[in-house]
């Protein structure tokens, strides 16, 4: 009689052939206990991948940063004029919202709160006493 049950799989290296992990998912391993091969198709895996590029590429720009010739306090003082200059521009935008929005609160208030306008009674001419007659 067939054992019945949870189905497993048997995972294994593609390298050397040993047994890495058992179950419905793969192994959680970037690479092979036996023989050390990475696995690309694991999480793990593309994460290691990824953290080798990354370290790739910063390797790269420490050891390729160019040198600059020439006198950068000018360029430095300049940047720092222009985002002084962006920050100003900034505060008075965000004073001018606020205050906006202060002074549309309070119209609201109070045109909220006020008593209503009495309205002007238009009085009616006294009539003549006498009407068209129609014939």
């Amino acid at each position: 009689m067939p054992r019945m049950g949870i189905p497993e799989r048997i995972w294994s290296c593609q390298g050397c052939g040993k047994e890495v992990g058992r179950g419905l998912t793969t192994p959680s391993v970037a690479n092979c206990p036996h023989c050390g091969v990475r696995f690309n198709n694991t999480v793990e895996g593309m994460m290691a991948n990824s953290n080798d590029r990354m370290d790739d590429l910063l390797n790269r720009s420490r050891t390729s940063t160019p040198s600059y010739s020439g006198n950068s306090s000018s360029s430095a003082v300049a940047g720092r004029i222009v985002g002084l200059v962006i920050l100003l521009v900034g505060a008075l935008f965000v004073l001018a919202v606020v205050v906006g929005a202060v002074v549309l609160f309070v119209y609201v208030i109070k045109a909220a709160t006020a008593p209503p306008k009495k309205s002007k009674k238009t009085r009616r001419r006294p009539s003549s006493g006498w009407e068209k007659d129609e014939e």
